[in-house]
């Protein structure tokens, strides 16, 4: 009887395996594109594992959440790390935010990023650059899906390629807008921004921060440098955090 159950459970787990594996091999490269909150996104260009990431798992869920929560039509953006586009036509297009700054590294990921607004019927304000220690050049880690990609140490480590590079400094000085709200995403690159330099403009900061990147003691110092500047935290969903200064 238990070898029974045994053989039973082992081809249950098979039966799942293999209708995973048939997933991820025929059906998710046929989905080219997609609608979430009503958004279209190009998905053609992206491997399966990201596919069903925006199809089944819940897509920069926690982001969203504390923009919507946050953000108001009259806010002016400056979001760090544009990843393909959604969370910026999400503002746009669902808060109707108007004054909308994308700072993203990699090229190829404003590629799609530019492809997405296009089919949403929305022109970018896309910068190509990281935010770095300083101005002009890093190494930018571009192995595995957009959101694993970070700065890098050295030029001569596979997957790295060479990237425009400006400080927080320089970011905040390029606009041509005074800026309300700082949308945050950048895969420990955070650890970079000098929150000494807000001006008194930005009331609100929402930011995915980055544990293994910054480590224990950057995180605390991250955390005691936005409080320095007056923000208290609003939200937290995952690793997602709103800040607000009165």
């Amino acid at each position: 009887m238990n070898s029974v159950l045994f053989n039973a459970d082992a081809l249950t787990r098979w039966i799942q395996e293999f209708r995973l594996n048939c997933y991820f091999k025929f059906v998710l490269p046929r989905i080219e594109r997609t609608k979430l909150e009503g958004i279209e996104l190009d998905l053609s260009t992206l491997a399966p594992r990201l596919r069903n990431r925006i199809l089944n798992v819940g897509y920069e869920d926690a982001e969203k959440d504390i923009c919507r929560s946050m953000l108001t039509s009259s806010d002016t953006v400056l979001e760090l790390g544009g990843g393909i586009g959604f969370l910026g036509l999400f503002c746009q297009l669902k808060l109707g935010i108007t004054k909308y700054i994308t700072v993203e590294a990699n090229p190829a990921t404003i590629a799609v990023l530019e492809q997405n607004y296009r089919l949403n019927n929305v022109t970018p304000l896309v910068w190509n650059c990281a935010v770095g220690p300083s101005d002009g050049e890093v190494f930018l880690n571009v192995d595995g899906d957009f959101w694993e990609h970070h700065l890098a140490d050295a030029s001569h480590t596979a997957g790295n390629v060479a990237v425009p590079s400006m400080t927080f400094a320089t970011l905040l000085a390029k606009s041509d807008f005074d800026i309300t709200a700082l949308v945050i995403d950048i895969e420990g690159a955070e650890k970079h921004i000098d929150f000494a330099l807000l001006p008194s403009s930005v009331r609100k900061i929402i930011i995915e921060v980055h544990r293994d990147s910054l480590g224990d003691q950057g995180m605390k110092r991250l955390f005691a440098d936005v409080r320095k500047q007056g923000f208290r935290t609003v939200h937290c969903k995952e690793a997602t955090f709103g800040f607000l200064r009165e």
